[in-house]
């Protein structure tokens, strides 16, 4: 009888380094976690990073913060005259604990929409990816941001306060060209999800759905395109109940 030797397992890779992998080689990542979606600890570092920078970088965001609830008052008076000057002192109290802990909330709330949106489309799509994976993911997918609000930080160090007028001022891509105070609220909105961390997020997802899905590249791209599209309704939909001019 001959022995069969079998192959070697693969190497086990530490989830550190796929949190650096996924610039550099998102596909050998994705390949890598397809059998053991893991998906808490990316999303926990992505959390605790991001939530860490806000909460640091407050101070430098006020200007960007103080200009959107301004909008935002404005637009609520438009609708409820009766707004009194109490209450949105206290709506701003409020916003402003929001915007300091906020991080820590909103980006795993983020990052699960993104893993039922990605599964969702995935099964229109017939991709084999099952929610482990999709959720696996999003979480990865998220990574990019933490570059995007060091970025953001930093940019808001050495800009001028006064053109930190609005969200985009700050963004990558073409809606930091608009004036926010003449716009068309949901175009700039529209324009904000081409921002080069949106997209490259987007471009992850392809890459995710292709290899754990057993997909193409032409399908994948297509059924990151809709995960794009659909993460693109909210806020858009939001932009037009403010009533689409910002003025």
């Amino acid at each position: 009888m001959t022995d069969v030797t079998p192959p070697p397992a693969p190497p086990t890779v530490p989830l550190w380094e796929d949190l650096i992998d996924i610039f550099t080689s998102p596909s050998a990542v994705f390949a890598r976690r397809r059998e053991d979606p893991s998906f808490f600890f990316p999303l926990l570092v992505v959390t605790l990073v991001i939530g860490l920078i806000m909460f640091g970088t407050k101070d430098l965001m006020s200007p960007i913060f103080d200009a959107e609830f301004a909008r935002g008052m404005a637009q609520a008076q438009k609708q409820n005259p009766s707004l009194t000057a109490e209450q949105m002192e206290a709506g701003k109290g409020v916003a402003q604990m929001f915007a300091t802990f906020g991080g820590f909330i909103i980006i795993p709330i983020a990052i699960a929409l993104l893993g039922v949106v990605t599964f969702v489309v995935g099964k229109i799509v017939s991709a084999a990816t099952t929610f482990g994976q999709a959720m696996m993911i999003a979480a990865f997918a998220y990574v990019p941001r933490i570059i995007a609000t060091i970025l953001g930080a930093v940019q808001a160090a050495v800009m001028d306060p006064s053109s930190l007028n609005s969200q985009f001022a700050i963004h990558l891509g073409p809606a930091r060209f608009f004036d926010i105070a003449t716009a068309n609220l949901a175009l700039v909105t529209l324009m904000g999800r081409f921002e080069v961390f949106v997209l490259w997020s987007t471009v992850l997802v392809a890459i995710g759905l292709q290899v754990t899905g057993k997909l193409s590249a032409q399908k994948a791209a297509i059924a990151a395109f809709l995960v794009w599209l659909v993460a693109s309704l909210w806020p858009i939909w939001g932009a037009m109940r403010a009533g689409g001019l910002t003025e």
